[in-house]
């Protein structure tokens, strides 16, 4: 019998994480790896999404926004808009917990957050980020969706990359590709982009991008963050980072 790590209990958890979480490697382009990884994805079939974000915090509603993520991938797989009967959301749900999608993520790093979102006031007036890059990946990392008869789960998330300054210590600072989502997703070409409605200027850019033909077969699936959120009444309203950090503060 092997020897047992000094602490088995992570092992099990973070088992394939090698694997899932992108490792910053002295001279590999960070852009590079994520582009080999979609293209892998590519090959065997898989319908790919592509997402941008910041899961500080990681919070009910960001695990709905993954759960999100692979649910509109299916839908749009099989050519629907909407999730009109219980036989289409079975069919939906069984293809967005099955390898048919893969969902690749990418995290702003922590100095992306220290310069755009850093004690702002309408984001709690709290340094930014709550917690490292690679903290916010291994909760990501830990996500799962449920099979249709919820007998089993599977990683809401394939792979995990990182967005912003310091993204990649291959390239100089802020010429990485990986340095701007909106320029990944031309780079990568998914088959779907997920994006927030408050990312106005990403959404801007990915609508220009599509109208210039830059993203020829890639969907864009833009949605409204405060839908279908779980609320809770001791925050007053939506579960989010900055909620959760008016709260603690006040």
């Amino acid at each position: 019998m092997s020897e047992l790590q000094k602490n088995p209990v992570k092992d099990i958890i973070e088992g394939d994480f090698n694997e899932r979480i992108h490792a910053l490697s002295s001279g590999v382009c960070t852009f590079e790896t994520a582009l080999d990884r979609i293209e892998s994805w590519r090959q065997v079939g898989r319908f790919t999404v592509f997402n941008a974000g910041t899961y500080d915090m990681l919070t009910l509603n960001h695990v709905l926004g993954l759960v999100q993520c692979r649910t509109l991938g299916a839908m749009s797989l099989l050519g629907i808009s909407k999730i009109e009967t219980r036989q289409d959301q079975r069919i939906v749900h069984e293809i967005a917990a099955s390898d048919s999608i893969h969902l690749m993520v990418t995290l702003d790093t922590n100095r992306a957050l220290e310069e755009n979102k850093s004690r702002r006031p309408e984001k709690g007036g709290a340094p930014k980020p709550t917690l490292d890059w690679h903290s916010r990946a291994t909760m990501l990392a830990m996500q799962s969706i449920p099979s249709p008869g919820y007998e089993a789960r599977r990683s809401a998330v394939d792979y995990i990359t990182r967005h912003g300054p310091d993204c990649c210590d291959a390239c100089p600072d802020r010429t990485c590709v990986n340095n701007d989502n909106a320029l990944m997703t031309v780079k990568l070409q998914p088959h779907l982009v997920v994006v927030n409605s408050e990312s106005r200027g990403t959404v801007t850019d990915l609508e220009r991008y599509k109208e210039g033909g830059l993203l020829p077969d890639t969907q864009i699936a833009i949605v409204v963050e405060q839908d279908n959120q779980y609320e809770d009444p001791i925050l007053g309203g939506g579960v989010t980072t900055t909620s959760i950090i008016r709260r603690i503060r006040s």
